[in-house]
């Protein structure tokens, strides 16, 4: 069926597994399209359009998002604490510590999934103490 489409069951029983599997997400895509999930029983969205779009949604769009794509700004979020974190190796000037590897922060940008469907995808915020640990900031000692 394609590599978006992770069930071994065919044609459109296939999609409809899919399409059911993330039903809010995929609803809440096509009805900014001005689409329904029920036009494709009345004909208005062909099973076409509905495969392509399960196996190639947008970035940034609530299927993606809910299948674990980063959406844009996502990944500048993560390139931006990947550049504090350089900045504060660079300014510590220690030279035997090696710089630091570029590291996803999934975990703080979004909470790893679990098995119960929650209406908001990001977690929550990330204390300051937290970020200084990340960072490798030293600690804060005017209290």
């Amino acid at each position: 069926m394609g590599r978006g489409i992770r069930y071994l069951c065919g044609g459109i029983l296939g999609l409809l597994t899919e399409a059911y599997r993330y039903e809010n997400a995929v609803r809440s895509d096509l009805l900014g399209m001005g689409r329904s999930l029920d036009d494709v029983w009345s004909g208005r969205l062909s099973w076409r359009d509905l495969k392509a779009y399960l196996v190639s949604p947008p970035m940034g769009s609530c299927l993606a998002v809910a299948r674990g794509s980063w959406s844009p700004n996502e990944h500048m979020q993560s390139l931006i604490v990947h550049l504090l974190r350089v900045l504060s190796w660079q300014t510590a000037g220690d030279k035997r510590v090696d710089p630091p590897e570029y590291m996803p922060v999934t975990n703080l940008i979004r909470p790893p999934e679990n098995d119960t469907d929650s209406a908001t995808p990001y977690g929550e915020g990330t204390s300051i103490d937290e970020m200084r640990r990340i960072l490798n900031l030293p600690e804060d000692i005017d209290g």
